[in-house]
């Protein structure tokens, strides 16, 4: 597969948009939150402030799409409007106010809702059409979320809303850096002499990530409306997602036939089928050799390595693999050259003598 593994390298060199983006994290002013773990970024680097994060995301092709999982902690709210002042003028009027009762007024009067500022993100890249300037998005994105004032009195046995369920490409990407990183901790039992370990490790993950296919784990809100835009999964994607105009006009291509297969999955709603199968493969694959240590340490530890990188990076250049296939096809550059790669394979080397 040499020709096809340049002809995707060289397709990926064509098909760059952004070099060496980073994305710019902040915990605005007012912000109650803080930094509790970031991953799914080539590099993450936390100033000492603690207020403020850099995840560097590489270069960027047209069609790309990289998904940083970033997660907060929330202080709770403890300050109360309601207060006792140390007033003695507040302290008798608000006895007044407690004998003669709440008004009508206030009662009937519609609470305020306040936007808090949670997250702020900022991207800085490399301008290809000037060598060595930088460019940067023309102003932030802010993330804030919906405070309601607590209200005087709550109702009893009043029910407590239920827990927002997260969403599918959250729940997705998250299967996707759990293999990644059990693919890395079962290479290193396998260096330590602990196959049987590694071999249990990855049959845990594989039974979680049926159990996320099957909709076992964790519950998902149902697929979005068919009049909307539906949101592109890992893997499948659209041309909307591409910084270039005329991508609309491309449609990405499906994955390889071996994540077509059928398969034991039923994916919950939202959830990428050829995902979970692509994920599934690579935990079959590791297994399949872990229990051979001669085999496994000269050839398939390599192909876990190139394993990790693909899916933690979302970045393929081949379609070796399902996995690979899943982002590689996002770019048609890749895609183009890859097709003609196979084209030349079959010309003879007098043919290429006479070409050049």
């Amino acid at each position: 597969m040499l020709r096809e593994c340049i002809a995707g390298c060289l397709g990926s060199l064509q098909s760059i948009s952004h070099q060496n983006v980073k994305l710019k994290l902040r915990l605005p002013e007012g912000s109650s939150a803080k930094f509790v773990k970031i991953s799914g970024a080539l590099q993450i680097i936390k100033r000492a402030t603690g207020r403020d994060a850099e995840a560097s995301l590489g270069d960027l092709r047209f069609g790309d799409k990289r998904d940083i999982l970033v997660q907060l902690a929330m202080a709770p709210d403890t300050s109360s409007p309601e207060q006792v002042s140390g007033d003695p003028w507040d302290t008798l009027v608000s006895g007044l106010e407690a004998l003669g009762g709440p008004l009508e007024s206030d009662e009937m009067r519609s609470v305020s809702v306040e936007e808090v500022p949670l997250l702020q993100a900022d991207l800085v890249y490399g301008d290809i059409l000037r060598e060595g300037s930088a460019a940067q998005l023309p102003r932030p994105s802010l993330l804030a979320i919906t405070g309601l004032p607590t209200p005087r009195k709550q109702s009893v046995g009043r029910a407590l809303s239920p827990p927002i369920p997260p969403h599918p490409s959250v729940v997705q990407r998250r299967m996707e850096l759990l293999t990644s990183d059990m693919l890395t901790r079962a290479l290193t039992l396998v260096t330590r002499g602990q196959p049987d370990r590694a071999n249990h490790l990855l049959t845990e993950t594989r039974s979680i990530l049926k159990g996320l296919g099957k909709g076992g784990l964790p519950p998902l809100p149902p697929p979005p409306s068919a009049r909307l835009p539906p949101t592109p999964s890992l893997g499948t994607g659209s041309a909307h997602n591409s910084p270039n105009p005329g991508a609309a006009e491309f449609r990405r291509t499906p994955s390889p036939p071996r994540a077509e297969l059928p398969t034991p999955f039923t994916p919950a709603a939202g959830i990428d089928p050829s995902t979970i199968t692509a994920l599934d493969a690579e935990l079959e694959s590791a297994l399949e050799w872990i229990s051979h240590p001669a085999v496994f340490g000269r050839d398939s530890r390599k192909a876990v390595l190139q394993a990790i990188g693909v899916i933690s990076s979302q970045r393929g250049y081949t379609f070796r693999t399902p996995a690979e296939g899943l982002w590689a096809t996002r770019i048609s550059g890749i895609k183009r050259l890859n097709d003609r790669s196979k084209e030349w394979r079959e010309v003879t080397d007098e043919s290429l003598m006479e070409e050049a």
